[in-house]
């Protein structure tokens, strides 16, 4: 159980599990509360799922949801199912993936592959998708049409606008070792 809830509270730490929000957004603590969770991207803000009970601890949100919710079914939203999931049990256009493929106990969660950021093109944990925050070079990124497109770069990249791509950019020690051609 112990170990359940150090999963489940590292995956909303890197903002992995976006079970209780919509997807791209975050469960976060707000302000220095300890018990209310907001949901947030960037600037903009969103309740959490109300059917859920939340708590902070240190500055990461813990949930605990009924297992056996129907999904939202207004847009993708990730949700996590307490069985083997099937698809089901996930809303449209989304598919089961497990939250830890290595324990078959595992709970499974839904992802949306054609704009999850975490689960790009499919689910990651089976290998299938890209979590598109883990793209080298990549500062900005999202997932579009299950395919991850960077935004920007970090230092030492540079963006390709039309692929969606960060290349690296020589560094001048590496082009002062190429061997010259007189």
């Amino acid at each position: 159980m112990a170990r359940l809830i150090l999963l489940v509270a590292l995956f909303a730490f890197l903002g992995a599990v976006a079970a209780r929000c919509p997807v791209g957004f975050a469960l976060i603590p707000a302000d220095d509360s300890v018990s209310k969770c907001i949901c947030r991207s960037g600037t903009k803000i969103k309740k959490p799922d109300p059917s859920c009970a939340y708590t902070v601890s240190g500055r990461v949100c813990l949930s605990t949801c009924p297992k056996n919710r129907r999904p939202n079914r207004k847009g993708p939203k990730q949700v996590v199912m307490s069985d083997k999931g099937s698809r089901e049990h996930c809303p449209e256009e989304s598919e089961p993936c497990p939250i830890n493929p290595t324990d078959v106990n595992s709970e499974m969660e839904c992802i949306a592959p054609l704009e999850d950021i975490a689960n790009c093109g499919g689910c990651v944990s089976l290998g299938k998708g890209q979590d598109c925050a883990s793209v080298p070079g990549a500062r900005v990124s999202e997932c579009v049409r299950g395919v991850c497109k960077m935004r920007s770069c970090s230092r030492g990249y540079r963006l390709d606008a039309v692929a969606g791509t960060c290349i690296s950019k020589p560094r001048i020690v590496d082009l002062l070792k190429e061997p010259s051609m007189h």
